[in-house]
């Protein structure tokens, strides 16, 4: 039997409001809640085939559902294939595996991979060059590392990555052994599957390090913290976002290829269509060589 055709979008937000919330409830395991995982699928069925959800937002939720019993030893990256720096490398080699690999979050170790002792940010070392604060070593650097066990599921962490911001686990086993990490990117493809691609702004990270020296920003990172990061003096103004603040600028949504200078920064835009800027690359200014 084929799909019903699609309900206009207030239609179909109306009939699938109740849905959701069923499903919602089932998946916080609210008292009360009768419903069943089968029960769930079924409905899910039923409302996509009458098209008071569209399909991917029910394969969404489909995957949604696996999580509540997915545990993150099941999707994580296993030890062997960790991306991790030994605490006694100098900060170019940090600097060099950024843009090697072209990671944000890379974990710092003592001795071996048993022992992380912090995650080091990518944009902390912009901070640092944007600084006049002299840093010697790597572990001036690091951010408290966060260790889970094996068993957590991936709903329970996805809601604890909200709740405490965080993008990156540790993953360890009950003798307090390294398996692997996980981060939200991986719990996003869980949930989107093959519906975004990876270099989607639905998985940037706010500040990336490229190879070239430039650095990929979120487009709704928000510009408070971008001047943080950047020291760009960025005006009070009536925008929140980078891409805000790009847009005023120039006063209109700028297409693809396009560029913007300001204050020596060269804001380069990547991917954009006509309601937003989907990418985005900044060239800073060079920086005097500390030392």
């Amino acid at each position: 039997m084929g799909r019903s055709p699609p309900l206009d979008n207030g239609e179909e937000s109306q009939q699938a409001a109740p849905v959701l919330k069923r499903i919602w409830s089932f998946l916080r395991g609210e008292r009360g809640e009768s419903n069943t995982e089968n029960e769930i699928e079924k409905l899910l069925d039923e409302v996509e085939e009458k098209g008071i959800i569209n399909e991917d937002l029910g394969d969404m939720i489909h995957n949604i559902l696996v999580l509540k019993d997915t545990t993150v030893g099941e999707i994580m990256v296993p030890k062997g294939d960790m991306v991790a720096l030994e605490c006694t490398s100098s900060l170019d080699d940090l600097v060099a595996l950024i843009k090697k690999e072209g990671y944000s979050r890379i974990p710092i170790y003592e001795e071996n991979l048993d022992n992380i002792i912090g995650i080091a940010f990518a944009k902390d070392i912009l901070k640092y060059w944007k600084s006049s604060e002299e840093i010697t070593t790597i572990r001036e650097l690091l951010h408290p590392p966060y260790f889970i066990p094996e068993g957590k599921k991936l709903i329970d962490l996805l809601k604890e990555f909200r709740q405490q911001r965080n993008k990156m686990a540790i993953i360890i086993d009950e003798y307090g052994t390294v398996d692997g990490i996980v981060t939200i990117g991986d719990i996003i493809e869980e949930i989107v599957g093959d519906m975004i691609d990876e270099d989607d702004e639905f998985y940037e990270e706010d500040v990336t390090l490229r190879g070239d020296g430039s650095y990929s920003v979120n487009p709704r990172m928000p510009i408070d913290e971008f001047d943080e990061v950047f020291k760009a003096n960025i005006p009070e103004g009536n925008y929140d976002t980078v891409a805000g603040f790009i847009t005023f600028q120039m006063e209109r949504i700028p297409h693809a290829g396009e560029t913007m200078e300001f204050g020596g920064f060269i804001f380069e835009i990547v991917g954009a269509d006509k309601k937003r800027i989907s990418k985005l690359v900044v060239h800073a200014p060079p920086e005097e060589t500390k030392g």
